[in-house]
C-alpha cells in the first residue's frame, strides 16, 4: 500500500533563498493576473512581508542576498546572485543578465503590488523606489547592464499594464 503524504505549503513555511522567493511571487502575480483567483494574489503578498522581514535592509534600502544568521558577520547585497559581472573602468559591477537579478524582480513585483494590494500602495512604492536607488550607483555607471532594473523603475513611473479577462459565458 502506497501512503500519500500531502504537506501544504504556506509562505512563512518558504524559508529559502531571497532569488526564489522574488520568482515564486513573480509567479504567483502572473497566475493572479491571468486566472483572476485572489488565492494566488493573497499568497504572493505573503510571500511579500515574508521577504520583506527577512532580508530587508532598513539602514539603507533594498535587500540582502541572505537571511539573518549568527555565524555570518557581513550579510552582502548584491544586484546579482550568481556574481554576474562586467569590468567598467577597472571595477566590476553585478549586472542583469539573461536571467534577472533577485534586486530587478524584486522592483518589479512590489511595483506590480503597489498597484494590486492598494491599502498599502504607499508602503510598496516607497519600498520600490528604495530598492531602486540602493542600485542608483551601479545604475549610474552601467544602466544598460541591468535592463530589468530599469524597465522595473519605468513600470513605477508611467504606471504598470492594464489587465483584463474576457468575461466567460455560462
Amino acid at each position: 500500500m502506497v501512503r500519500q503524504r500531502r504537506q501544504t505549503i504556506t509562505p512563512s513555511s518558504l524559508r529559502v533563498s531571497r532569488f526564489l522567493q522574488t520568482e515564486l511571487t513573480s509567479g504567483l502575480l502572473d497566475l493572479f493576473e491571468a486566472t483572476g483567483d485572489d488565492t494566488h494574489a493573497m499568497w504572493a503578498i505573503e510571500l511579500q512581508k515574508c521577504q520583506d522581514e527577512m532580508f530587508w535592509d532598513h539602514q539603507s534600502g533594498g535587500y540582502f542576498a541572505s537571511a539573518p544568521d549568527e555565524h555570518v558577520l557581513v550579510r552582502m547585497k548584491e544586484a546579482h546572485v550568481r556574481f554576474n559581472a562586467i569590468v567598467l573602468s577597472g571595477t566590476y559591477v553585478k549586472q542583469d543578465s539573461a536571467e534577472p537579478s533577485a534586486m530587478s524582480v524584486s522592483v518589479h513585483n512590489l511595483s506590480r503590488l503597489s498597484l494590486l494590494a492598494t491599502n498599502d500602495f504607499d508602503k510598496y512604492e516607497k519600498r520600490a523606489e528604495d530598492t531602486y536607488l540602493s542600485l542608483s550607483a551601479e545604475l549610474t555607471q552601467a544602466p544598460r547592464a541591468f535592463a530589468y532594473t530599469v524597465s522595473g523603475v519605468m513600470d513605477l513611473e508611467k504606471g504598470y499594464r492594464e489587465v483584463s479577462r474576457p468575461c466567460q459565458s455560462s
